[in-house]
């Protein structure tokens, strides 16, 4: 170990530990956030299928039909600006 310390010097070894460290801060932050985002959409879906159970299939038709117009005028206006 001291030969290492000695090659490298002690500032170096010190900086490139704490570069290590702070990489795995910014991951294990990242990684809670994306478990987070993971576990909010499963409970949407939840809620979703819920909420979709209750429902009567012309009911479902018809939020189905209004998703499929709100797409297209999504498409019309990207083509429109593109």
């Amino acid at each position: 170990m001291e030969a290492i310390l000695n090659l490298l010097g002690e500032d170096e070894l010190k900086t490139k530990i704490d570069g290590i460290k702070s990489q795995r801060k910014a991951v294990s932050e990242q990684k809670r956030k994306l478990t987070n985002e993971m576990r909010n959409e499963k409970r949407k879906q939840d809620r979703l299928v819920k909420k979709s159970a209750g429902l009567k299939t012309p009911d479902l038709l018809k939020v189905l039909r209004l998703r499929e117009e709100k797409d297209r005028a999504k498409k019309a206006a990207a083509a429109a600006l593109g």
